[in-house]
């Protein structure tokens, strides 16, 4: 089983809340490890803050030095993810 340290970046497969049977492959980072098997990871998006900000902006936190993303990049810290191990692809 693959080796990770907190605050990697991995790819898992998160279905769409509001479209069921659809989803799409995005970067989260982990966040916290419990019984060595249940990962907690924040979701990453490309979509910047609005200008006026609205109520959901504030929990976005710009992802800094990641290189591998090629364009800015948030994380949206007000939603937690739930995955297995298994779950994730480096």
């Amino acid at each position: 089983m693959y080796e990770f340290t907190l605050g990697e970046i991995f790819w898992f497969d998160v279905g769409f809340e509001d479209i069921p049977n659809e989803s799409k492959i995005r970067p989260a980072i982990i966040v916290y490890e419990e019984d060595n098997e249940l990962l907690i990871l924040v979701a990453t998006t490309s979509v910047p803050p609005h200008d006026p900000p609205k109520y959901f902006d504030q929990f976005k936190i710009p992802v800094l030095n990641w290189r591998k993303v090629g364009k800015p990049s948030w994380v949206q810290s007000l939603k937690l993810i739930h995955l297995t191990r298994t779950q994730l692809r480096d």
